[in-house]
């Protein structure tokens, strides 16, 4: 059996997880021929090396598996410093390992391109394909995005295997062609086969390959694609031949293995500066910058900006080493804000690099340059939408019926192609970033106006929709406009901008129950008032209905956020525009509003008056039966205040009963709230807390996070009076900080109703532990948080 020679990346492997090394035939053969793994180790410590590096060494056998941080903190070293010193270290090793092996092997027919660049952060990837290869796979296609490092893996990967085949590993590029026909003659050429006059490439291929084990790699398929079947016909004629290939699409050849390449890992939020080395997004930055700029020093700042660029360039290999190049003349710091705007302008004067990779718009270019027209123009519809589409949006963008096969070839083509790609676990599709940027740039002015108008008519039927169908099944719908919330964002923006002001209002007006529900309520306002404004600045009369709608979101938001002057001067205007047009539906409506703010200003006989007059209103008319069950929740809400208990409890439950009825989810919730708060008045502290629990479990669901604080509010009282202080204290610090992020504070009868547990609170628990707690709760933990109460037994006492 024929040996093989070591691999730097077997040694380094074997040395740091030598366990896992040894599951590789290849290691096993290396390691078994010195006696085991432990004589293999003891020869490897009595090889004459300089005393760091024996050190190095030494420390590795002894305490295998430890993290690189460990090891350099051992040494005194910095990470970086480790990294260098390990590869040295066991490239000199592996020349000494392979003394007196390689004359017994025979010398491989083909020489591989040399890589300018390490291959970092592809491990996994290597494994899998090794794997792949040890067990017989014939085809393996490494597909991504341009840029994304298909080439610098595959090279590592013939490297490794070199050893592996009889007769080598060949490595044939294709780039350099542009007909389909033309594939099979390049790969003749690269593995060094004469095309007889009278023969076929095909043909002379299948006489040289028949008996010859060898491996080809095949790179950038992606544009002579048409090409490979003949590539399938010459796997059948050649059983002992592997091949791994480079494209952006996948070959769709039958046997075909297919390994997606993401972009490298960077970490989504600044970490401690040993770990960030050893990212390999980072690393990768770093190495290339280095070669440019060999006075770079990692220290904490420069690491930080270099997670920025990595973050900007969404870890696009490519990307990273045409930006390192730029600290010749660049800090990172420097280099992390001029990547701001200028990601697309990207390039390099590398001479030796091929034109399409100088730049990240000549590869996205190129990448163009291989769709059909009508994928093209697809991706001209798709680049409006910001926050990606579904199915049934990219129907509508695309003009096409979602049961239109060529819907799905034309979406199909774009993720073979690398394009578009899905968001985890959703069935949302969203271009590259870096695409997305080159084809808006790309579009002209007419053409984008257009797709945006479509864009727009879009957004306008969803926000109806939205209107319509809300309170039939609000936890759909609230989801789905947190999914397409970009979305509408970018629709009301170009509206705005491009003199479409009812459109903009129309679509505000209709969608101000999500920014209240979700808590947008800043947003919410500012995307009303100037809707509002410019649609009232026309020289026409803005239509009375839609008015009196804008002016009542104008005020559900005001009131929202607190300002109750504003609300209420909204709400009054709304209400005389409905009076003067005849509609007492939307009169009722607004006066159930003007009802809350008049509670709020603890004008509790007003509010009663106003509530009773909309009772008498809805509650005649069987299609306002979810307004009617809103008006008898404000009239429980308003006995409670007033301290009538029991007939607020009454009304609550008569509330419950029909908003269940009308399986209207977020006001059921808020009716269990409102019942857990009179039973907590009552002094009925076990019922209070089921109530509260089943309006949480609801809410989480939902995400309504003012509803949500007034539940978890209820619990600290509650948590109070069975004598746990600390977790009280813990839940309305949480609430605290939750209404302060969502601008939604507390009402003053609310207030005065919370301040005799807070007097007690503040008797019970000292200022330092109070301060400490603040100190530990952030709204990072409201999910556990709600998760605990949600668990919660019965500790309260009646």
């Amino acid at each position: 059996m024929t040996q093989h020679l070591w691999q730097v990346e077997w040694l380094q492997q074997l040395l740091q997880q030598p366990h896992t090394a040894l599951t590789q035939p290849a290691i096993q053969q290396l390691v078994s021929a010195k006696g085991g793994l432990n004589s293999f180790l003891q020869a490897l410590c009595q090889q004459a090396l300089q005393p760091d590096q024996q050190r190095l060494l030494q420390l590795i056998v002894a305490e295998p598996q430890r993290s690189i941080a460990y090891y350099a903190d051992s040494l005194g070293i910095h990470s970086t410093t480790y990294h260098r010193h390990f590869k040295k270290l066991c490239q000199q090793l592996t020349t000494r390992l392979n003394d007196g092996i390689a004359e017994s092997q025979p010398s491989a027919s083909f020489s591989l391109p040399i890589p300018p660049t390490s291959c970092l952060g592809r491990n996994s990837e290597q494994q899998t394909v090794n794997r792949l290869l040890a067990k017989g796979q014939r085809l393996i296609s490494i597909l991504g995005f341009g840029g994304v490092g298909k080439t610098r893996l595959a090279l590592a990967i013939a490297e490794v295997q070199q050893a592996n085949y009889r007769d080598g590993v060949c490595f044939c590029g294709l780039a350099s062609i542009s007909q389909p026909q033309l594939v099979l003659a390049t790969i003749a050429e690269a593995l060094g086969v004469a095309i007889g006059p009278q023969q076929t490439a095909a043909k002379a291929l299948q006489q040289f390959l028949a008996s010859r084990h060898l491996l080809l790699i095949l790179d950038n398929v992606e544009h002579v694609v048409e090409g490979v079947t003949a590539i399938g016909q010459l796997l059948r004629a050649a059983p002992q031949v592997q091949i791994v290939a480079t494209s952006r699409v996948p070959l769709n050849l039958y046997g075909e293995y297919m390994l997606q390449l993401q972009p490298l890992a960077v970490p989504t939020k600044p970490i401690a500066s040993e770990d960030l080395a050893e990212t390999p997004a980072i690393a990768l930055f770093l190495e290339r910058a280095q070669s440019h700029a060999a006075a770079l020093q990692p220290d904490a700042a420069t690491l930080e900006a270099i997670r920025q660029i990595c973050s900007q360039l969404e870890g696009l290999p490519l990307a990273l080493e045409l930006a390192a190049a730029h600290t010749r003349v660049l800090s990172p710091q420097r280099l992390a804000q001029q990547l701001t705007n200028h990601v697309l302008g990207l390039k390099t004067s590398i001479r030796d690099l091929p034109e399409r990779q100088r730049s990240l718009r000549n590869l996205i270019s190129w990448s163009l340059d291989l769709l059909e027209p009508s994928q093209q123009q697809a991706l001209h519809a798709l680049a409006i939408w910001p926050a990606g589409w579904t199915i049934s949006s990219a129907s509508f963008a695309l003009n096409l019926a979602e049961t239109d096969h060529a819907l799905y070839e034309i979406l199909g083509n774009l993720v073979d192609h690398h394009l578009i790609m899905q968001v985890p676990q959703t069935e949302r599709w969203v271009l590259h970033p870096f695409v997305r940027d080159y084809v808006l740039e790309q579009l002209a002015s007419a053409q984008q106006q257009q797709l945006a108008q479509q864009h727009l008519a879009w957004a306008s039927q969803l926000s109806e929709a939205f209107n319509q169908h809300f309170a039939s099944d609000q936890q759909h719908w609230l989801d789905l406009f947190e999914a397409e919330h970009d979305n509408l964002r970018a629709a009301l923006a170009w509206a705005s901008s491009n003199q479409y002001p009812i459109a903009a209002l129309n679509i505000a007006v209709n969608s101000w129950r999500f920014w209240w529900a979700r808590n947008y309520f800043h947003e919410g306002q500012q995307w009303l008032d100037q809707a509002l404004s410019q649609a009232t600045s026309q020289a026409q009369t803005l239509e009375p209905t839609l008015h009196s709608r804008a002016l009542n979101a104008c005020g559900a938001m005001a009131w929202s956020r607190g300002d109750i002057a504003a609300a209420q001067a909204s709400f009054s205007q709304s209400l005389a525009l409905y009076d003067a047009n005849n509609n007492p539906i939307g009169a009722a409506m607004v006066r159930n509003n003007l009802a809350l703010v008049a509670i709020k200003q603890q004008a509790y006989s007003q509010a009663e008056n106003l509530f009773e007059q909309n009772a008498t209103v809805f509650g005649s008319n069987p299609e306002q039966a979810a307004n009617y069950a809103a008006t008898l929740s404000n009239l429980s809400m308003l006995a409670r205040y007033r301290g009538d208990l029991q007939r607020a409890y009454d009304l609550a439950q008569q509330t419950l009963r029909l908003r269940q009825q009308l399986n209207n989810q977020w006001a059921s919730a808020t009716s269990l709230t409102n019942l857990g708060a009179i039973s907590l008045q009552r002094g009925e502290y076990q019922q209070a807390q089921a109530y509260y629990q089943q309006s949480l479990q609801a809410l989480q669901q939902l995400g309504e996070r003012e509803s949500i604080a007034e539940c978890l509010e209820g619990m600290a009282i509650l948590a109070i009076q069975a004598g746990n202080y600390q977790l009280g204290a813990h839940r309305l610090i949480m609430v605290e900080q939750l209404r302060e992020s969502i601008g939604a504070p507390r009402s003053e009868p609310e207030q005065a109703l919370l301040a005799p547990w807070i007097d007690q609170l503040e008797h019970q628990l000292d200022a330092s532990a109070y301060q400490q707690l603040k100190q530990q709760t952030s709204l990072e933990l409201l999910k556990p948080m709600i998760e605990q109460a949600l668990d919660e037994g019965s500790g309260v006492r009646d």
